[in-house]
């Protein structure tokens, strides 16, 4: 063969033969593990993945809490309307004031309501007013009469009722959807008993020295009268907000007469709350 065929068949043979030498370097790579295998699942790790571009491959926001746990959320609202069932306590009973006559010395308690209006004055300072009634069932009580040999009523029967109308301020340490609550005030204290039956109680002539059952004072026909008297309180708290517009809580608050607040508490109350935000 001459040689510039025999070169022209050489060039040809190279050419045919240069894309199978691909193909068949692709597929040994392939098979070595240097490649893609399209036939494998993809990783279930999104870690394992490749990351996407920008700005599908940015963290995406999350929902947000309402309300967050911030102090601004706390803040928007400027009055809350708190419902509260209440519980309540006699405690002790200030020098001065006899105790319920007739009746054990020991803790009369009682159940009832109180509404609560707060007005945010500051960021930390809230104007509070509270209205509130509390109910004591009491038992009526008898000793036995030596004398006539019989039983002698000794208290009567029936409920004590204490109303109170209260003003003052609380501190709110605001963490955000948590708001502690710690809150001082004065305010007057009413206290109506049964009937009474013995002197001291309600109605009754006066005991020694111009002495009444507590909330009683001796009036100016000696009797004993029924009357609203000064207190101050104190307490504490904790409000936790639901929604932009929903909070709940708890008190404790203690109460001393104003002629006596050395004797603390006289009356001890305690709630559960529910304040719509406004």
């Amino acid at each position: 063969m001459p040689p510039i065929t025999a070169l022209v068949a050489a060039i040809a043979l190279e050419l045919l033969a240069a894309p199978y030498g691909v193909v068949l370097s692709a597929i040994k790579a392939s098979s070595d593990g240097d490649g893609p295998r399209p036939t494998e699942p993809p990783p279930s790790d999104p870690n394992e993945g490749p990351f996407m571009p920008a700005p599908n491959g940015q963290l995406g926001t999350t929902a947000r809490i309402v309300p967050p746990v911030t102090p601004r959320d706390s803040t928007l609202r400027r009055v809350q309307l708190s419902v509260e069932p209440l519980y309540g306590d006699f405690r002790r009973i200030p020098a001065g004031s006899a105790p319920f006559s007739g009746r054990p010395s020991g803790p009369t308690r009682g159940g009832g309501i109180a509404v609560e209006v707060d007005l945010r004055l500051v960021h930390w300072l809230w104007a509070r007013l509270i209205v509130s009634q509390t109910v004591h069932p009491v038992y009526a009580r008898s000793s036995w009469n030596e004398d006539d040999q019989k039983l002698a009523l000794k208290a009567p029967g029936g409920k004590i009722r204490v109303s109170h109308l209260g003003f003052g301020f609380a501190y709110a340490l605001d963490l955000g959807k948590i708001l502690p609550l710690l809150d001082l005030g004065a305010g007057l204290l009413a206290i109506a008993q049964p009937a009474g039956v013995a002197r001291g109680q309600r109605g009754q002539n006066c005991g020694a020295a111009d002495r009444c059952d507590l909330g009683l004072i001796c009036g100016a026909t000696d009797r004993c009268e029924p009357a609203a008297l000064p207190e101050v309180h104190a307490g504490v708290g904790l409000d936790v907000l639901l929604h932009d517009h929903w909070a709940i809580g708890a008190h404790v608050r203690y109460h001393a007469l104003l002629s006596a607040p050395t004797e603390f508490p006289v009356y001890l109350t305690a709630a559960l709350r529910l304040g719509l935000r406004f």
